[in-house]
């Protein structure tokens, strides 16, 4: 497992276990930009996050307590 993957794994665990509705994250769309550093929008999706493409800006989002 790469460290993206091992840090979003926790942040899902840490918010489920802490009680919190949702997660969400600001993957980038697979180019580099100084502004994306959330990681893939791939490895949110292998997650079961809902993937909303705004504008130029990707938001990952999900409900805690889904499946992975």
């Amino acid at each position: 497992m790469r460290i993206a993957d091992s840090l979003l794994e926790y942040a899902c665990h840490y918010a489920e276990d802490n009680g919190f509705d949702y997660i969400e994250g600001y993957p980038s769309d697979g180019t580099f930009d100084v502004r994306n550093c959330g990681g893939t929008d791939s490895m949110y999706i292998k997650r079961g996050f809902q993937i909303i493409k705004t504008g130029d800006r990707i938001i990952a989002r999900k409900r805690i307590g889904e499946s992975d």
